[in-house]
């Protein structure tokens, strides 16, 4: 992939097995799935690299998540405003360290009871980060 490949989009999405990065790098508005995962807690792998302090910073988050993976009682109590705060600051700097090019997205994951009882609850549950 070229610096001027604006087809390549990252998406910060927490999920099982300690997965929290996707790339998808033929990123379309009419196809924006979220693609293969590159990046969980034991390393990024992603086309473009990113400090060690991020990636720590995104495992800490992610083990957040997992720590509620036994299912939806533990959920029900999950500080799920305060997880996606974070998410989203830990999304902006993830911008901020790649290429201008590429496009970064956070994305709710389904096991927040808002979003998977209403997915438009909570305002969209997948949103591109500017800068």
């Amino acid at each position: 992939m070229t610096g001027t490949d604006t087809r390549i989009a990252s998406t910060i999405m927490p999920d099982y097995g300690g997965a929290y990065g996707w790339v998808n790098r033929e990123w379309e508005a009419t196809k924006p799935g979220v693609g293969p995962c590159h990046a969980g807690t034991e390393g990024w792998y992603g086309d473009h690299p990113i400090s060690d302090e991020l990636h720590q910073a995104f495992a800490r988050w992610q083990a957040a998540f997992a720590s509620g993976a036994g299912g939806w009682p533990e959920y029900q109590n999950f500080d799920w405003a305060a997880f996606h705060a974070t998410g989203i600051v830990l999304t902006t700097r993830l911008k901020a360290e790649l290429e201008p090019t590429v496009r970064v997205f956070y994305c709710k994951p389904y096991e927040d009871p808002v979003f998977r009882d209403d997915p438009n609850a909570w305002g969209p549950h997948k949103v591109e980060c500017p800068l």
